[in-house]
């Protein structure tokens, strides 16, 4: 009983204690290499977009004037298109594969999180908000295929146990997701809002890289089902 005080940890906090467990169970696999690439680019592309999300409410009620309800209407575009497209994404990824799919959600997400910015150059008011609301609804259903296919994924390219690699990689949501935070909240004054969002765009184009680096290094194989739940988190 001792030794269970980490499960009253928030459960992203819980991940991350066990990441050194779980990397040091990839090391110890003679396959691990595009795995580890897989869980890097995974790393990068969430704080990516944890960074664009942190800053969005403030940006939204700073620079567009949006009130509440507004930026209510704006996120939950996104929520209402993730629930509706995600048997869809299911259906992609079985079809083009896991990490092609997870390489075309985030390569789709740039544009439009680069697209912010410029609204308010051709529309303002309520033109404006339900402008955002397109664009972040577009965002939602990009992030269903990136979801569910980076679960695909990691379980794919586990090279002995999918336990310890879906482990990780619920562990490096948690590094992004602290990452991205903090790295908007320190950069976002010195800043300013549009070029935070170019910065979280340009570490999304890194970590698309990464995930062609880890799809180089394994061959092509048919996807597999995971019975593992999808994270649900942007």
């Amino acid at each position: 009983m001792r030794n269970s005080w980490y499960r009253f940890l928030p459960q992203k906090l819980i991940h991350f204690r066990f990441w050194k467990d779980e990397a040091a169970a990839l090391r110890r696999s003679p396959d691990r290499h595009p795995l580890a690439l897989l869980l890097v680019a995974l790393t990068i592309l969430f704080t990516g977009f944890v960074m664009f999300y942190t800053v969005l409410p403030s940006y939204l009620s700073i620079v567009a004037g949006a009130d509440a309800a507004e930026v209510f209407i704006v996120y939950i575009a996104s929520t209402a298109a993730s629930t509706i497209f995600y048997p869809r994404a299911g259906r992609l990824v079985e079809r083009v594969g896991a990490r092609r799919a997870v390489l075309m959600a985030a390569a789709a997400r740039l544009p439009l999180f680069l697209s912010f910015p410029l609204v308010l150059l051709i529309a303002h008011d309520l033109q404006a908000v339900l402008l955002f609301a397109a664009l972040n609804g577009l965002a939602g259903v990009c992030w269903t295929a990136i979801s569910v296919g980076s679960t695909v994924a990691v379980t794919e390219l586990a090279p002995a146990s999918k336990a310890e690699a879906v482990g990780a990689f619920h562990a490096v949501t948690g590094i992004g997701t602290i990452a991205g935070a903090m790295i908007a909240v320190f950069l976002v004054g010195p800043l300013g809002f549009e070029w935070l969002i170019v910065l979280s765009a340009m570490l999304i184009v890194v970590g698309i890289a990464f995930s062609v680096a880890a799809r180089a290094k394994k061959s092509k194989e048919p996807p597999r089902a995971s019975t593992h739940p999808v994270i649900t988190t942007p």
